[in-house]
């Protein structure tokens, strides 16, 4: 199973994600939220729940709170925690629903991948409301105090390339509701447009998260630097215009014909097994995303320790360029490495209670990729900083 192309991310999306992330002051894996005590009582009690559903795909193990006294701190005498809820994403805040609007925060921001995820998911909750979606829309249109219509006329400035135009709906409901099912054999135009846009999303806000020059921004500010011609600089639209290539290049329909005609995959067809997944789609371009955002606040991390002198922004940027365009040729090889990778992981118990099971994984084994996956026990795969395809450790 090979890529059948390599994705070019323009090197003024190097430039500017290195601008973005110069000062970073933080890591793409901070997850937890300063507890404070407040002893004023505001809590609120209601015979019905509110759910919460945490979306980016899916995100296990998190915690979130209503933020009543509006700190942006979880003060354990008053705010509102969560709890695991029975379905996938799902939190829910026992007997409690709003009576006024609130913003819903993570208290630990959990995992997505097998892997502890680096983004506080928020959101806006409406008064009365008995349910809703975190994503990452919903954490920028919150963090940063711009509306829904704001957010997707942005997006849409991309809709040609993305495949699609994005909706309101889109990005304030759950962007995988029905989706990650799906056999990737069975995706229409609208769905690989969905999840392009899930992907571009959350690595927008992973380079947010992590950038102190865009957290500096006022709402208004960070309209103008994202919208064509508005700005000299335009950071936040060369950002998102770099990573609109890089996911067009990597979701697209031809990258999921070659997987669907690869021999190895037809053959494990042939004896029963399951068709491969949009989860799994959408988990190789995860995957590959955390690593370059990774490698992006190392390198500025790194300069920051180091420096013993006056700050350099000039210098702190091209550390952050070094590290990122190496990565870039080779986002096609990863993606080529992980689609079988994850499509064995996923069925590996599937495919071992087939009829001659045991003897379908070993003929199977011939191919690296799919062994791996077949040896994979977590289900998830990460690339380390040496920059190979490993194994989630459980």
């Amino acid at each position: 199973m090979k890529s059948h192309q390599t994705p070019f991310l323009p090197s003024l999306f190097v430039a500017a994600l290195s601008l973005a992330l110069a000062g970073c002051g933080g890591s793409s894996s901070d997850s937890t939220n300063t507890e404070t005590t407040d002893t004023t009582d505001t809590t609120e009690t209601s015979t019905k729940s509110l759910t919460i559903t945490a979306v980016d795909p899916y995100i296990s193990g998190a915690e979130f709170y209503v933020d009543l006294n509006s700190n942006g701190q979880y003060d354990a005498a008053t705010d509102k925690l969560s709890r695991a809820g029975d379905n996938r994403g799902e939190y829910i805040f026992e007997n409690y629903t709003p009576t006024t609007d609130v913003t819903v925060l993570a208290k630990s921001n959990g995992q997505h991948n097998g892997v502890n995820y680096s983004i506080s998911l928020q959101g806006k909750v409406t008064s009365g409301a008995e349910s809703a979606v975190l994503n990452p829309a919903t954490t920028a249109t919150s963090a940063l105090s711009i509306t829904t219509t704001e957010l997707v006329a942005i997006l849409n400035q991309f809709s040609a390339k993305i495949g699609d135009t994005v909706t309101e709906d889109d990005v304030l409901s759950d962007p995988v509701d029905g989706l990650l099912e799906k056999p990737i054999s069975d995706l229409t135009a609208t769905d690989i447009a969905k999840v392009r846009t899930q992907v571009i999303l959350t690595g927008l806000q992973r380079i947010m998260q992590g950038s102190t020059e865009i957290q500096k921004l006022t709402d208004t500010q960070f309209i103008a630097s994202a919208t064509q011609g508005q700005t000299t600089e335009n950071i936040v639209y060369h950002i998102l215009d770099g990573l609109v290539t890089a996911v067009i290049t990597g979701v697209k329909q031809s990258n999921i014909d070659g997987f669907i005609n690869d021999s190895g995959y037809q053959q494990i067809l042939g004896y029963g097994a399951p068709t491969i997944k949009t989860e799994q789609f959408l988990n190789v371009a995860i995957t590959i995303l955390n690593r370059i955002t990774e490698a992006g606040y190392t390198a500025c991390n790194t300069y920051n320790e180091n420096l013993t002198g006056n700050w350099d922004g000039a210098a702190n940027v091209k550390a952050i360029q070094d590290a990122i365009t190496p990565l870039i040729s080779q986002i096609g090889s990863w993606g080529g490495d992980l689609g079988p990778r994850y499509y064995a992981a996923t069925y590996q118990n599937t495919i071992a209670n087939l009829t001659g099971g045991a003897q379908i994984i070993s003929n199977m084994s011939s191919n690296a990729n799919l062994k791996a996956g077949f040896d994979c026990a977590s289900k998830y795969f990460e690339i380390n900083t040496s920059n190979n395809i490993v194994c989630v450790s459980q």
